[in-house]
């Protein structure tokens, strides 16, 4: 360890700091050891000298405070104080990825804020742990950010993110919808069956009822369907994603993907 004084500024911070990893790293290449040494700035030679050398902790003449004894705490003592302190991120992050098999950057997106783990880890008791990871890691933190909220701002309950991802395992409502219907529920908590109901956001998956949807889509949007036909495959999720919004969310992706690609076959 090198210690550098007689700095005067920031500048001249930068400076020695630059100075100094050259020369130790081509200390290093000469196969030199760098040793523990106190060093002075040179602002006008733009150089460090040395000052003395420091190899045990006894050369900086520490003076030990005698109000403050020395304290030896038995192992069985730190490791009752050590059962007491909360789960810390990373340990949650762990045990997550390895409790419920789920991606680690999932995880850290969670335990991110406390209260969504907390919530995350009522909610998982009673729904498949990969859709709540990620609804939770997506779409509940989108939602909270599209209101500029912390979960705690909210009076969300943890029956409320069961209930709503329940109804998208049982192919009630989309994704996208389940989405839409959070964007409310962050600010006025409902039953989420309720406001499926009232906002009528259940899924569409009857296909004469989609084609009506792809129909107009494709009228209003001639150029993306040339473009798709004729080699741009971006333009089909173009499309998709403007028959989703015609649904309001509603429509059953996976269909629509199919009736379009029956409609829209390739040059």
């Amino acid at each position: 360890r090198v210690e550098v004084k007689n700095i005067s500024g920031f500048r001249d911070v930068e400076k020695a700091l630059n100075y100094e990893i050259i020369r130790q790293r081509n200390q290093l290449r000469r196969g030199e050891r760098i040793i523990r040494e106190t060093r002075a700035w040179d602002a006008a030679s733009n150089v460090t000298r040395s000052l003395r050398t420091k190899e045990e902790e006894e050369d900086y003449g520490y003076i030990f405070d005698t109000d403050l004894p020395l304290i030896t705490l038995p192992a069985e003592k730190i490791n009752g104080m050590q059962k007491t302190l909360p789960e810390f991120a990373g340990r949650k992050v762990e045990r997550y990825t390895m409790e419920f098999s789920i991606p680690r950057d999932l995880a850290v997106a969670i335990t991110s804020e406390p209260e969504i783990a907390t919530m995350f880890e009522e909610v998982v008791k009673k729904t498949g742990p990969k859709l709540a990871a990620s609804f939770f890691a997506g779409e509940l933190k989108k939602s909270l950010n599209y209101r500029n909220l912390r979960l705690r701002d909210t009076q969300l309950q943890p029956q409320h993110m069961v209930s709503l991802l329940k109804m998208i395992e049982d192919r009630s409502i989309t994704e996208r919808a389940a989405e839409l219907m959070l964007r409310d529920m962050v600010v006025h908590p409902h039953d989420p069956a309720q406001l499926m109901a009232a906002k009528e956001m259940g899924r569409i998956d009857d296909e004469s009822q989609l084609e009506k949807f792809i129909e107009q889509v494709m009228s209003e949007n001639y150029k993306a369907v040339v473009d798709y036909r004729t080699g741009r495959s971006e333009a089909f999720d173009f499309l998709v994603g403007q028959v989703m919004r015609k649904t309001r969310g509603r429509g059953d992706p996976v269909v629509i993907r199919k009736l379009l690609q029956k409609k829209l076959p390739r040059e």
